[in-house]
């Protein structure tokens, strides 16, 4: 039997081959570690004891081969297993194609992997749903096969097309006897409903404009303030003016976060806020995805950005995926004494930043910005991106000789102005405001 495994950050086709031999009963597993091989056997015996099947009183030899060297999840193989025990025993007889099925999940039968009770109340062999079910998914659609896993409320299995989903392992095996298991036909990629609006959250309008700007034209953004200013709240509501997810990009989405074990995430735009702690393999991945592929088209927050190491951010920013929104948030130096290494580190960590604002004095001429501001600002987002990619930009000879004197990134920020303009033309005045948005122009301010 062949079944779906997760390598790292991608799917492997594992081969699963089972001996019976004339000696005591017991399981032995060859291609996993030792402690790994004890305890999945001791959950595939209890487990089918549990759904009422006999446990072959033979010698069990199981052979795991994978092409990749061991795999990052084995417990995910206890189903078809399993399944391939009891079909090699005799004990289930398949009638659909096993070629054409791949099994995913973890048997559970207790909150102790030592007793056959099921705190449930019955002992039928539950199924638990394990990192990866996503991409196992789409590696059995490419292979044309269905993937078979278990139904968890809250997480992916059950909103997955295509899927066939099971509590127990009796469900399964009675499915590959001919039975019937549900079925996911299609799947709507809806959005998180608008989290509840704090009232005291208030923007200026030059806040808004320059959070407009640097998503439109995916500029990294500083957001600088004092405690309180709400930098943080900002930050997590920049997704509010973005586009929704395309299907395409729904589907990678999920696929990262379900590989992180983030099951309970419906298919929005994500929004990452790591500690300026954060390892390198925290922020870049290794074996997992990190803070930086788990932002992908969405928002990453680097907040406090001077607490960050220097290395930690060159690194995330090279690995940064272009529809990813970069955004750095710090506080100006609370004395005097520490300002000059504060004001560099500021500098020096905020690396690319594009577009800059100072979020200090919030309260003269702050308002709520309500649902339709967010739409306005979508809408406007939406119609410039689009402008950008299709009408080539008019510069003035005005502001061709302003632009010679400023930095390439002002340049880029004027022709996004421009664009949200609907003129189609840079003028002195997008100029204007493109070095008025700068970071230097901010930090000098």
């Amino acid at each position: 039997m062949r079944a779906p495994a997760i390598s790292g950050m991608d799917v492997v086709e594992v081969s699963i081959e089972i001996d019976f031999q004339n000696r005591l009963p017991s399981i032995a597993f060859i291609g996993l570690s030792p402690s790994v091989a004890r305890e999945l056997g001791w959950a595939i015996r209890d487990a089918i004891q549990a759904a009422g099947y006999p446990w072959p009183r033979k010698r069990i030899l199981v052979n795991v081969t994978s092409p990749n060297g061991p795999v990052s999840d084995p417990f995910a193989l206890g189903l078809p297993i399993a399944v391939a025990i009891l079909v090699a025993n005799g004990d289930v007889t398949p009638t659909v194609d096993l070629d054409k099925i791949a099994l995913m999940g973890e048997l559970s039968l207790t909150a102790s992997w030592y007793s056959t009770w099921s705190v449930d109340g019955a002992n039928t062999g539950n199924i638990r749903q394990r990192r990866g079910v996503v991409a196992a998914a789409q590696w059995a659609s490419q292979n044309g096969r269905q993937l078979v896993t278990s139904l968890s409320d809250g997480r992916w299995a059950g909103r997955l097309p295509g899927v066939a989903t099971a509590n127990t392992l009796r469900e399964v095996c009675a499915f590959l006897e001919g039975g019937h298991l549900q079925v996911q036909e299609s799947f709507q990629t809806n959005q998180l409903a608008p989290e509840q609006d704090d009232l005291r959250m208030k923007f200026t309008e030059a806040t808004l404009r320059a959070l407009l700007v640097a998503c439109t034209g995916r500029h990294p953004l500083l957001l600088l303030g004092q405690p309180g200013t709400h930098k943080s709240s900002l930050a997590r509501r920049a997704a509010r003016c973005l586009p929704p997810l395309t299907s395409g990009e729904a589907d990678e989405v999920m696929r990262v976060q379900d590989l992180a074990g983030l099951y309970d995430r419906a298919p929005a735009r994500p929004f990452r806020a790591p500690h300026h702690s954060v390892s390198d393999d925290g922020m870049l991945g290794r074996g997992r995805p990190g803070e930086v592929l788990l932002a992908k088209h969405g928002v990453l927050l680097i907040d406090e950005v001077d607490e960050f190491r220097y290395n930690c951010l060159t690194q995330a920013q090279r690995a940064l995926q272009p529809d990813t929104q970069i955004i750095y948030a710090a506080s100006p130096p609370a004395n005097d004494e520490m300002a000059p290494l504060v004001w560099r580190n500021i500098k020096r960590n905020a690396v690319g930043a594009e577009v800059a604002i100072r979020m200090d004095d919030a309260s003269d001429g702050a308002f709520h910005p309500g649902p339709a501001i967010w739409e306005t600002m979508r809408t406007l987002l939406v119609a410039a991106r689009r402008r950008l990619e299709s009408e080539p930009v008019i510069i003035t000879p005005e502001a061709v000789e302003l632009l010679a004197a400023c930095a390439p990134s002002v340049a880029d920020v004027a022709k996004t102005i421009a664009a949200l303009s609907s003129s189609g033309v840079l003028g002195v005045e997008h100029v204007h405001e493109a070095v008025s948005l700068s970071l230097d122009t901010v930090l000098s301010a």
